[in-house]
């Protein structure tokens, strides 16, 4: 990272236009109610939020435990249905 920058923690209220779209998309992709909760890692999204005044939120398909590991994977299905939900929130938020 270029000198200056810190890696900030993020914390995304959850009223925020960018959850309620995520939240809605993931209810519509996934037929199921989402799981809002805190990621106890960091990401680019502390970035984003901290210094881009983007609000942000972290959702990726796959199963975290096996995130960065010599067994990291995720099903193609998975990722289909990833990508089908990004383009809706997309849409949904630059409206």
């Amino acid at each position: 990272m270029a000198p200056g920058y810190v890696h900030e923690a993020m914390a995304t209220e959850q009223d925020e236009e960018i959850v309620r779209i995520a939240c809605a998309g993931v209810a519509r992709a996934l037929s199921r109610e989402p799981t809002i909760a805190y990621f106890p890692a960091w990401t680019d999204g502390g970035l984003l939020s901290a210094y881009g005044r983007i609000p942000t939120v972290i959702l990726a398909p796959g199963d975290v435990a096996s995130a960065h590991s010599d067994e990291e994977h995720i099903e193609t299905d998975s990722l289909k249905k990833a990508v089908s939900l990004y383009t809706w929130i997309i849409n949904q938020f630059c409206k």
